[in-house]
């Protein structure tokens, strides 16, 4: 499915990737590259709860590991709009009432105003003590708040649509379903592609056993050359999709075992014989 989209590709992108409703409690003034970011933070805690692994998640906001496991472990996305220091402020608040009482009737310099209060124990610049008196004689500049402009919404991947219509449809959104929706109206091609896939995909969740020969044999003969390849792929491995079918079993604790053998190997960077290898495979854990 990710080939046929690929080939679709332009067609693909101009749908673009939906933007989904700021959540409450966020703060209004924000900026765009800090919208851009909560984004990405809600899409990943999103797909964490979907059953998505962290490589996975990786392939599809297209971010650093790392940075996957950094919002998975926070509770709010990091950065944000910073505060700006009050320390100058905080310095000239025992003096204020000194420089508005002799630094506002022009007969004394900003700079005679900071010496005074040096002499009082003022350790701050110069500059703050022009920027406070230029606030006081002239009053604070009016500010009007200019909105950020909103995120500026991600064209859709391949590999990001293939997995939107293949999702429950009770694990969208309602804009991420009709985004599905709008892809499967791209092309009679992608059409008859999305429908295929999501009938082989309820074939898988549900069970249905007596379905799958069925789809099968329809599209291993379609005039759709991405449907027959995969069609046929699945051919070459009936009996165990079958059995998968049929069966409650898995091999879900073969391949953990697996999986434990070749990390135990590789991190012995392969400077060890067999012995050690077995002592360390066989150690109770």
């Amino acid at each position: 499915m990710t080939n046929l989209f690929g080939r679709h590709r332009r067609a693909l992108q101009q749908l673009k990737e939906p933007l989904e409703d700021s959540p409450p409690g966020r703060a209004p003034f924000q900026s765009s590259a800090y919208q851009r970011r909560q984004l990405r933070f809600d899409q990943v805690r999103q797909l964490r709860q979907d059953g998505l692994t962290i490589s996975a998640i990786a392939n599809i906001v297209h971010l650093d590991r790392k940075t996957i496991r950094k919002y998975l472990n926070s509770d709010r996305c990091p950065g944000g709009q910073r505060r700006r220091s009050s320390t100058r402020t905080n310095k000239l608040t025992p003096y204020r009432d000194y420089l508005l009482n002799y630094g506002l009737d022009g007969q004394r310099t900003v700079r005679q105003l900071w010496r005074d209060i040096q002499d009082q124990g003022y350790d701050g610049g110069l500059s703050a003590v022009a920027a406070f008196l230029a606030a006081a004689r002239h009053g604070p500049p009016q500010q009007t708040y200019t909105p950020p402009p909103l995120a500026k919404p991600e064209k859709l991947t391949p590999r990001r649509a293939t997995w939107l219509v293949l999702s429950c449809a009770e694990d969208l959104t309602q804009d991420q379903r009709q985004q599905a929706e709008r892809i499967a109206q791209i092309h009679p091609d992608i059409a008859l592609m999305v429908a295929e896939a999501q009938a082989f995909a309820a074939i898988l969740r549900q069970h249905i056993v007596e379905a799958f020969d069925t789809w099968l044999q329809r599209t291993c003969h379609s005039a759709l050359r991405e449907l027959r390849s995969f069609a046929r792929g699945i051919q070459r491995d009936y009996f165990a999709v079958k059995a998968a079918l049929e069966l409650p079993f898995s091999n879900g604790m073969v391949e953990g075992n697996v999986n434990r053998l070749k990390f135990i190997k590789r991190s012995m960077f392969g400077r060890t014989k067999f012995d050690l290898l077995r002592l360390r495979v066989l150690a109770p854990t």
